[in-house]
Formats: C-alpha cells, structure tokens, sequence
C-alpha cells in the first residue's frame, strides 16, 4: 500500500506496513495510508542505496512510524531501527537464532522463521 510523506507530499511504497488500530487513508480511495507504525523494506541491488538512505529520511518524518525494519536478501540479516522517546532512531543488526521484537505492534517474530525456504547463497570467500 502508497504511504504518504504529509512533510514532503511525496508518496512511497513499502514492501509491507503495519497499523496498530484504525488506519487513516488520505481520501475515499483507500489507496494511501497515513499512519504506519512499522514499515519494512526488503533489499535488493537496485533499490538498496535509496532504501537506506533518502526513503529512509522520509519516513523518519512520519510521526506514526515507530519502527523500521530492513531486510537482506543476500545473508540472514535484519536491522531494526526504532524511534526512541527523544527522537533518535536506535539499530540492532539481527542474525540467525535471534528474534525482531517489534514492540510498537507486539509482535515478536523468529529471524531464522523469517528466512525459511530463502535460498542464501554463500559468501564469496567461503
């Protein structure tokens, strides 16, 4: 679904959101979320550099979003980054046989689960 930066009149669109309670669209058409929570964005070579960098800007704009959650595709690799009560964004890198707490939305969800049945190729070097 669009989600819509209201700072910048820009609009995205995110692999997934969450909304923990009612969703508020930006008209009749249902199409633009408002208030995400969570955002997640799955990573790839083309859009990686811009996941991390200027999307990521414009969501950290949205008062609603509390959570921003990246994934790799090329290793079992998670960054959580939450919003603190002052502001700053807090990362934790997650591997396998750890769990993303998403407490925004009271999720917890098994890193290991996230990525089963996801081919991973190997590192070069092993």
């Amino acid at each position: 679904m669009r989600v819509t930066i209201t700072s910048t009149g820009r609009y995205v669109y995110p692999d997934a959101s969450v909304v923990c309670g009612d969703p508020v669209f930006e008209d009749a058409e249902v199409d633009t979320l408002l208030n995400p929570n969570v955002i997640v964005e799955v990573l790839s070579d083309s859009s990686e550099a811009y996941d991390r960098g200027d999307k990521f800007a414009q969501y950290r704009s949205v008062p609603s979003i509390m959570e921003y959650v990246v994934v790799s595709q090329k290793e079992v690799r998670i960054e959580h980054f939450q919003r603190q009560p002052d502001g700053r964004w807090l990362l934790s890198i997650l591997g396998s046989g750890m769990q993303l707490e998403m407490e925004s939305i009271g999720v917890v969800i098994d890193v290991d689960r996230v990525y089963r049945k996801v081919p991973i190729a190997p590192a070069a070097n092993e």
